[in-house]
């Protein structure tokens, strides 16, 4: 057992060849790449975020999240994170630190939470064109109305802002997970993508 986190009485633990284990004071549970749809079976660290996500770091796979049953993994090549050889993680507030081998990193992974995929009240669209494999954002309404789209990183750092009235093409972005918000006086909208 390389690492240990608990939450309430519950344990959960990180190994090196036995993926991660859960322990309820009463039943040891395995959770590894047979039996579950984690991907690994060798963990480093093992975090838990305030809303209850289980954050571990992969033996130089970069992260897995765990949420209920959805597992995500974020690497340097479809986020922000700067390498794969994480060594440290640690949660603070609504901050994960992560060591890693190129350095000390902050990933907001709060705005994964909090800016979950709001219904828009009007009309605004956003269409995916696997062709050119670039997003657009459509307000629907024939004389448009004048909105501000902006796209951060998963490290929070705003890397797109433009104004627009009616139809926006979102610009090629390097691979990974963003946050775009659309918002005028009226109207906040938020989405989750990936490029």
């Amino acid at each position: 057992i390389l690492d240990i986190v608990t939450e309430n009485y519950n344990i959960w633990m990180a190994t090196p060849a036995a993926g991660l284990v859960f322990f309820d004071q009463i039943i040891f549970e395995n959770f590894n790449n047979f039996n579950s749809s984690i991907p690994f079976e060798g963990f480093q660290q093992i975090e838990l975020s305030n809303s209850g996500q289980i954050l571990c770091s992969a033996y130089g796979e970069g992260m897995v999240f765990i949420e209920n049953d959805s597992v995500s993994i974020y690497t340097s090549m479809n986020s922000d994170l700067v390498s794969n050889a994480i060594n440290v993680l640690h949660t603070y507030e609504n901050e994960l630190w992560i060591g890693t081998d190129d350095g000390l990193q902050l990933f907001d992974f709060d705005l994964i939470n909090k800016l979950e995929e709001n219904e828009f009240q009007s009309d605004l669209a956003l269409i995916f064109n696997p062709l050119s494999n670039q997003y657009t954002l459509d307000t629907n309404e024939p004389h448009g109305t004048l909105m501000l789209v902006q796209i951060f990183g998963m490290d929070g750092k705003l890397t797109f802002k433009e104004a627009f009235l009616k139809r926006i093409t979102l610009p090629h972005l390097k691979e990974g997970i963003y946050v775009v918000t659309c918002h005028n006086d009226d109207i906040l909208w938020r989405k989750i993508i990936r490029f």
